[in-house]
This record gives structure tokens, C-alpha cells and sequence, in this order.
């Protein structure tokens, strides 16, 4: 079951944003801690407006654990696991696919098409690439989303240079 919970300025303030985001060894901080269960595969992207976490959790779970197991993944304790689930935004199945996507080809950012996002998603695939974080369901959908971002910056006139 693919799975995501997303933390952007339309549900938090900067500095709000700021806290969460956390620097830049939150994500690799992320990555040296055990999944927890149901969890599989795990996928961290942070940018300046978004933090988002993309996982992939096994079969014969409900969706309402999944999402309970990735808002625990980084978080302080169990309040701040119960805020993120109220505070964030959940997505699953196809919704993830169409959103990581959309981030990638710069869809979603403050200035659309921005050419940045695809080195920075590019970069936190790296990451998670390098501890471990990627299985073959995260691995596919990100190769599919940075060859979908190509060709929207080829084919399309939303990107200028």
C-alpha cells in the first residue's frame, strides 16, 4: 500500500514548517531509525516549502495504521505523531502517485515549474538511495516521476529558461 502524509504552507506556518523540516540532517536522521511496522520502504522529501514522507507499507494492513506507523517515523513522541495525522495531508494509492509527480515536475511549487525541485527530488532519492530507505515500489515510482518531470520541462512551455 502505497501511502503519504505531506507538510506544506497551506497547513502550516513558516515557522511551524521550519520546526518540522528540521534542518538538514532530518532526513537522514529519519532514515537511521528503525521503520515502524507495517512500514517497508520510506521516502523523505524536504524543500523549502514542503516536507513530505512517501512510504510503502506490506499487505493486510488497514490504511488508518499505515498512516498511524508514517506519522510515527521522526516524530518526538505520540502527541506530536497525533499532530502530524491532523495537521498533514494523507494520500493514498493513485493520489500518491499523481502528487509525487505533480512535485516533481514542479507543478506543485510556489512558482510553477520551478527548475529546482527536480535537483532537489533527485538529490533525496540519492539520500535515500544511500541509507537504504528505497525498496523496488519507492524506486519505481520516483524513476517514473523524474522521467515524467523531464518531459513536462521538454514538451510543454511551462518551463523557461
Amino acid at each position: 500500500m502505497l501511502i503519504s502524509i505531506g507538510f506544506g504552507l497551506e497547513s502550516l506556518s513558516g515557522s511551524d514548517l521550519k520546526h518540522l523540516h528540521g534542518g538538514v540532517n532530518t532526513a537522514a536522521r529519519i532514515y537511521s531509525a528503525p521503520l515502524p511496522a507495517p512500514l517497508e520502504e520510506l521516502f523523505v522529501l524536504q524543500t523549502c516549502i514542503r516536507v513530505e514522507l512517501y512510504a510503502w507499507a506490506g499487505g493486510g494492513v488497514s490504511l488508518d495504521r499505515a498512516f498511524s506507523a508514517l506519522a510515527e517515523v521522526g516524530a518526538a513522541d505520540a502527541v506530536a505523531a497525533s499532530q502530524r495525522l491532523s495537521l498533514g495531508r494523507l494520500r493514498h494509492g493513485q493520489a500518491v502517485v499523481r502528487h509525487v509527480m505533480r512535485v516533481a515536475a514542479g507543478l506543485e511549487s510556489q512558482f510553477v515549474g520551478d527548475p529546482q525541485i527536480l535537483g532537489q527530488v533527485r538529490r533525496a532519492v540519492a539520500l535515500a538511495i544511500e541509507h537504504d530507505g528505497l525498496g523496488p515500489n519507492l524506486r519505481a515510482l520516483l524513476d517514473v516521476s523524474v522521467s515524467t518531470s523531464r518531459r513536462v520541462r521538454c514538451e510543454t512551455s511551462l518551463v523557461r529558461p
